[in-house]
């Protein structure tokens, strides 16, 4: 994502457009500025999506951008549209997605937390936030000692938010949203944490 500026943003966009004239013209910039297109592109690259798929990433920017103008809001709206790129190097060998949920109470309870506005912000009981990283980095060691990728799957809305609070603290877990998997998707759920916590 540090390599990735306005340039080389501008650079992919007109590989783009040697082949899709109109859909490049139609974003940049009559909906959206190039600064934000280079955000959300270094949003996908700093959690290892790759933004070779620069189609659906402008299609998916072309159809949400009226509504919304912020990178960090955007980029939870393309990531779907990339899903299978993002799990492709997830699955184990039988083509399976290993995952860790959360309990139901505690993802009511980070809802319930989230900032006003896009939720970016969520403020936790610094308890019950080691809880649930040592939950976490325990299951996704399990899961690692069996040789397979450990990922966390949350609602939409908490992804972002959650990918940001264990990149540092559990940096070999994946965070992805149900959206975000394919309807064809072969999942493994390895536990779900947090209930007790939560109470």
């Amino acid at each position: 994502s540090e390599l990735l500026g306005q340039d080389e943003t501008q650079q992919l966009l007109d590989k783009v457009a040697t082949r899709y004239p109109k859909l490049v013209s139609n974003l940049v910039p009559d909906l959206l500025p190039l600064s934000t297109v280079t955000q959300v592109l270094q949003n996908l690259l700093t959690e290892s999506v790759p933004v070779k798929d620069m189609r659906n990433i402008i299609d998916a920017l072309t159809a949400h951008a009226k509504e919304n103008q912020d990178a960090s809001h955007l980029t939870t709206l393309v990531r779907p549209k990339l899903g299978r790129l993002i799990v492709q190097p997830l699955v184990d060998d039988g083509g399976s997605l290993t995952v860790i949920t959360l309990a139901p109470d505690l993802e009511k309870l980070l809802e319930s937390s989230r900032g006003a506005g896009n939720g970016e912000h969520i403020t936790l009981d610094p308890t019950l936030a080691n809880s649930m990283i040592e939950s976490l980095r325990s299951e996704a060691e399990k899961i690692q000692d069996m040789g397979q990728v450990a990922t966390l799957v949350v609602s939409p809305t908490l992804r972002s938010w959650m990918s940001r609070f264990v990149r540092v603290r559990v940096p070999d877990l994946s965070v992805l949203s149900y959206t975000e998997i394919p309807d064809d998707q072969r999942i493994n759920v390895q536990s779900s944490i947090g209930g007790e916590a939560a109470l």
